[in-house]
């Protein structure tokens, strides 16, 4: 819209950060990075029908500062392209169960075994507690599963139709019979 970054998002920082509502979580740049995907329309349109759409996809980076000379992520520059879509999100508990629950919700078919691989700055960190994610997949497929996996800073996983290294994300696979998934 013309308006200098900084002047625009400095506002929702500080209130970001003087909100009680925040519960130890974090404010984070993103990316969108999924060329395929269409932003929500709003409710009632006719335009599209919404089974044809997507919500986007970001790939999540640090913002390591804010000034009246720009911002700064940590971010490749190759995945910055002109007029990239930005947008700041919010990451806590509530929000990276939610996530969580939401990527797995469409997997129908039950795997024979999980591996995750998890940010270092989830689990105890961010939960308070340890296996919260564990416990989804459980909750999803029985405490049967077997699951393996371990915490790291950098996940590898797909967003849209590329790999990324990824933070502070979780990136699971899934082993199933072969053509029963």
């Amino acid at each position: 819209d013309g308006e200098p970054a900084f002047e625009v998002l400095e506002p929702i920082i500080k209130e970001f950060e003087e909100s009680t509502e925040r519960q130890g979580g974090h404010l984070f740049g993103a990316l969108s990075v999924d060329s395929k995907a269409v932003k929500p329309k709003a409710t009632g349109s006719d335009d599209e029908d919404a089974s044809s759409s997507r919500n986007p996809s970001f790939l999540i980076r640090v913002i390591l500062n804010l000034s009246p000379m720009g911002i700064g992520l940590a971010v490749e520059p190759e995945y910055l392209r002109e007029c990239e879509d930005f947008s700041l999100q919010i990451f806590n508990p509530t929000t990276a169960m939610t996530e969580l629950g939401l990527r797995l919700k469409d997997r129908t078919a039950d795997p024979l075994g999980a591996l995750m691989f998890s940010c270092s700055g989830r689990g105890l960190p961010l939960y308070g507690r340890s296996g919260v994610e564990s416990d989804i997949l459980g909750a999803k497929w029985g405490d049967g599963l077997a699951k393996a996996g371990f915490f790291a800073a950098g996940e590898i996983g797909p967003v849209g139709d590329r790999t990324y290294v990824h933070a502070f994300t979780s990136s699971c696979a899934f082993f199933h019979v072969r053509g029963d998934h």
